[in-house]
């Protein structure tokens, strides 16, 4: 994905961050983004703009996520198949580094994610969070079928939304 678009669809999530996820879905669809795409930015595009902050205050973060299928099971993915993810951590770091992207938008984004409120709430506490691991928070089931699995390829193109066996 574009730096370009994700910057676009950045400012998107900031705009409707009051918003249920399956709406800011439609908004990224109805701005010209993939449906699956939109899916997987809204659930992974926080996480990875996040990412850099908690790893420059010490905290490691998993590469691997569990997913919630439609059927109540749990499959594990790796961020680094998700695109948006990865093109979404690689902004992050650039932006961290060179100011790649509006700052308003990508503090907004960080602020808001549950990694950041989590180490927010360690560290109000008395906490360390160094050395610490942080995992992406559970996504919605109905972002499941749009996941990259291990496969290379999304539930939506292979016609089931079953987790991998």
């Amino acid at each position: 994905m574009e730096k370009a678009d994700l910057i676009r669809a950045a400012a998107i999530l900031v705009e409707t961050r009051d918003l249920e996820e399956e709406e800011q879905v439609e908004r990224l669809v109805a701005a010209g983004f993939d449906e699956s795409a939109a899916h997987r930015l809204v659930a992974f595009l926080p996480s990875a703009f996040a990412r850099p902050v908690l790893e420059e205050m010490g905290a490691a973060v998993s590469g691997r996520a569990q997913i919630p299928a439609e059927d109540g099971s749990f499959f594990e993915v790796s961020l680094e198949d998700q695109p948006e993810y990865r093109a979404a951590l690689a902004l992050a770091r650039e932006h961290r580094r060179a100011g790649a992207m509006p700052n308003d938008v990508y503090v907004a984004i960080v602020e808001a994610t549950s990694e950041i409120d989590a180490a927010s709430n360690a560290l109000n506490g008395g906490d360390q969070i160094s050395g610490g691991v942080f995992a992406l928070a559970p996504v919605s089931a109905r972002f499941a079928p749009h996941v990259i699995r291990p496969s290379g390829e999304s539930a939506i193109e292979t016609g089931s939304a079953a987790p991998p066996r």
